[in-house]
């Protein structure tokens, strides 16, 4: 899943694919990016197909803050 379609608001587990360089969640971050991560994960890049795996230190903890508006509301 892109970063583009994240819900907003809320938090994800995010990697930047070793290969090809693109930023993508791995998992919703139950505990709002306060949990210390002590485990690994291997994921295959939704991009490149690269398969790889990632260390806590190599993981980040990111909230989506933009919200998409939708076209045809406002004043």
């Amino acid at each position: 899943m892109p970063l583009s379609i994240c819900e907003p608001y809320v938090w994800y587990l995010v990697v930047t694919c070793k290969n090809c360089g693109l930023r993508q969640p791995i998992h919703r971050d139950k505990s709002e990016g306060k949990a210390t991560l002590l485990r690994r994960y291997t994921w295959r890049c939704i991009q490149c197909h690269h398969n790889t795996t990632y260390e806590p230190n190599e993981i980040e903890r990111y909230q989506h803050l933009s919200a998409q508006r939708k076209s045809g509301t406002g004043s």
